[in-house]
């Protein structure tokens, strides 16, 4: 944290340094802008790694550290953040697992890219373990595929997300706790979907996220309920009238999920790595598979476990976006998800 704060002194020799300046960036990549969002509750030198990686000067960059975290993080990133224009970095939410708290930090961030005066395409949220696998101009390819169309895991609402449901929880000084006080039901069954916290958004969606009244109404409804996250985008993306929605099923386990690739302990995929709460987190063993995933980020990745991986997928996406036109994406691939097919309907 002390070396952020120091090298960041002198932000053109940090850019130099940190290879921000020698980013090969072509038209399509400039006329197409995308907002990342990025939650944080640990160090600030991966999140450093990561923004290197991602970073174009004409996307926009929201990075939210959690509020309970050591203020050096914070002021670590701030030195980061004064180097550039468009990076910005919040501290007002203490996130808590599988709270509500984790959907008002990527709100937050929501909205300070809607201020921004970069008229951005898609906005993309990830947490602070996890690592794109496409380059940039990839990424915009494949937005540009969708059409508008989000990229959001949704299914129909299952026993377990009823459940989660039922009553409130209180909060405590670091999780939820469950009580007896059952909740007033919102919706029927059949109005609800589960999925990923994570996604890839349109701006028009991310706008009726903002301000409709729906969205207002289930937030409402979710504050005191448990893992909300998984379940507020995901339906929001199939309300009648969503901008970029959809209401079939798009699921991690069926490979129709565009955004995240990860590996569950149930998964039929070998993780090389670790398991924590049943999600692998990467090693370098597992690196020939990830480059050959199509999805656009992996989760998760701990410096901590093993920063090779982490450091090999820098040097591999940097390397690709050398020669772009060898590592030409499959478009094809992404035309035949459940939710893109359609788009590409031929009479």
């Amino acid at each position: 944290m002390c070396k952020l704060n120091k090298i960041t002194k002198n932000c053109k020799l940090f850019r130099q340094i940190n290879g921000y300046e020698d980013k090969v960036i072509t038209k399509l990549e400039e006329d197409f802008p995308i907002a990342f969002g990025i939650r944080l509750h640990k160090s600030a030198e991966p999140i450093e790694q990561i923004l290197r990686i991602i970073y174009r000067p004409h996307n926009f960059y929201c990075i939210h550290v959690d509020n309970g975290s050591d203020i050096r993080v914070f002021n670590s990133l701030k030195s980061v953040a004064r180097c550039f224009d468009n990076v910005i970095i919040l501290s007002q939410i203490r996130t808590i697992y599988s709270s509500i708290r984790l959907v008002e930090a990527d709100l937050l961030c929501m909205k300070e890219a809607m201020k921004s005066t970069i008229q951005w395409k898609y906005f993309l949220n990830m947490a602070g373990q996890e690592l794109p696998l496409k380059t940039n101009l990839e990424i915009v390819q494949i937005c540009q595929i969708l059409q508008g169309r989000n990229d959001i895991e949704s299914e129909p609402a299952n026993d377990v997300l009823m459940n989660r449901m039922m009553y409130e929880y209180n909060f405590t000084k670091y999780r939820l706790k469950k009580t007896d006080i059952r909740k007033k039901p919102f919706a029927p069954r059949s109005f609800f979907r589960k999925g990923s916290a994570y996604g890839t958004f349109s701006r028009e969606f991310v706008g009726f996220v903002l301000s409709s009244d729906i969205a207002k109404d289930l937030m409402e409804f979710l504050k005191n309920v448990w893992a909300p996250e998984e379940t507020f985008f995901n339906t929001l993306n199939s309300v009648e009238g969503a901008p970029g929605g959809y209401n079939i099923s798009v699921k991690h386990g069926t490979f129709d999920f565009i955004s995240r690739e990860e590996i569950w302990k149930w998964d039929p995929v070998v993780c090389h790595g670790t398991f924590y709460k049943d999600v692998c987190i990467f090693n370098n063993r597992d690196l020939p598979w990830l480059v050959k995933q199509p999805e656009i980020i992996a989760n998760k990745m701990e410096g901590g476990y093993d920063q090779v991986v982490i450091d090999c997928i820098e040097e591999y996406l940097y390397n690709k976006s050398l020669q772009a036109d060898i590592f030409a994406l499959n478009k094809t691939h992404y035309k035949q998800y459940p939710h893109t097919k359609d788009l590409y309907k031929t009479n």
